[in-house]
């Protein structure tokens, strides 16, 4: 299963999507007879699958695969994780590409509240000394690849990332208001993800 999952990913970065939408089904079903409908490696695959279908446009198909290994990774890791939150992002860009503008907001809301949270989290294990060493409005953007390991705790040294992931998330909740003709809420949303690109990544960038 877990070279049937690896070479999915390979396929995925490659663009052969219906390939390795064939290989992570595979790869998930074998996870379940084997290690059981809920382990958090089979949403690892169901989560990959549903990165290939939402490239072949298959939203409604890719959007079960993702709530699957959304329910999985609640039911593992508990709600305040940023694999759940990973997830999150990839449900609301599927139901966004759907139209179903209304519940995609919804999904990116919660993503941002728990991004929020997850960063204030950190920045309070830097401060009591626990760190360890070393869109144009048509389309909601950052579909998660799932490619990296199951890591359960956040590292202090990937402030970057999530900073970055929370401008993507305030980008895809501009691009709803964009396409509601909401243009002040619209601007507040991509104002603030751009002051935070620009503080990770610099003016010039």
């Amino acid at each position: 299963a877990m070279a049937m999952h690896n070479l999915g990913v390979v396929y995925v970065k490659a663009e052969k999507y219906p390939e390795a939408c064939r290989l992570c089904d595979g790869a998930a079903r074998i996870r379940v007879e084997k290690l059981g409908k809920d382990h958090l490696d089979v949403a690892v695959s169901l989560a990959q699958q549903g990165v290939a279908l939402m490239e072949m446009r298959e939203y409604e198909v890719a959007l079960a695969s993702f709530r699957e290994a959304l329910r999985i990774r609640i039911l593992g890791l508990g709600e305040e994780h940023p694999l759940v939150v990973r997830l999150l992002n990839n449900i609301g860009c599927a139901l966004f590409e759907m139209d179903d503008l209304e519940e995609s907001k919804g999904i990116f809301d919660e993503a941002l509240r728990l991004q929020r949270l997850l960063m204030r989290e950190q920045n309070g294990e830097v401060k009591g000394g626990r760190s360890s060493s070393g869109n144009g409005g048509n389309s909601a953007s950052g579909v998660d690849d799932e490619d990296g390991a199951n890591i359960v705790s956040i590292d202090p040294k990937d402030a970057h990332s999530m900073l970055l992931s929370i401008a993507l998330t305030l980008c895809n909740l501009g691009s709803i208001h964009l396409r509601w003709g909401k243009y002040d809420e619209s601007s507040v949303y991509y104002e603030e993800a751009l002051l935070i690109q620009e503080s990770v990544l610099g003016e010039d960038h």
